[in-house]
């Protein structure tokens, strides 16, 4: 029967490290690559901070996290306003919140759930 390998404490220092690392890196290459261009004209950082920010209180921070592909200590700090999350999670949110660009005319628009 063969041994069994545990990675020690400091193995798991280790992974934990190179986990934080990969996570580092994949979001610099998010925010590298990101166009600001993408957003819409209607959200910008005022939309962010006075309509979607206080709405998101009404979120689990479990789903905050999960729509941002974010850790939910992030994800806590956002909901409860101590981080402003970059602009390439503005759109993910406002759907999230159920603001949406109202076509015409150009001002967003809380969805109406039926």
């Amino acid at each position: 029967m063969a041994a069994k390998h545990h990675a020690g404490p400091l193995g798991t220092v280790q992974l934990l490290r190179f986990v934080g690392q990969v996570t580092q890196r994949r979001h610099a290459l998010a925010k590298s690559i990101w166009q600001p261009s993408s957003l819409p004209a209607w959200l910008n950082e005022e939309t962010y901070l006075g309509k979607i920010q206080p709405l998101l209180a009404g979120l689990t921070n479990k789903a905050i996290a999960s729509a941002l592909g974010t850790s939910i200590p992030y994800a806590s700090a956002i909901r409860a306003g101590r981080r402003v999350p970059h602009p390439r999670h503005w759109l993910a949110l406002a759907q999230l919140v159920g603001i949406t660009a109202d076509v015409y005319a150009g001002q967003p628009r809380m969805e109406q759930s039926n």
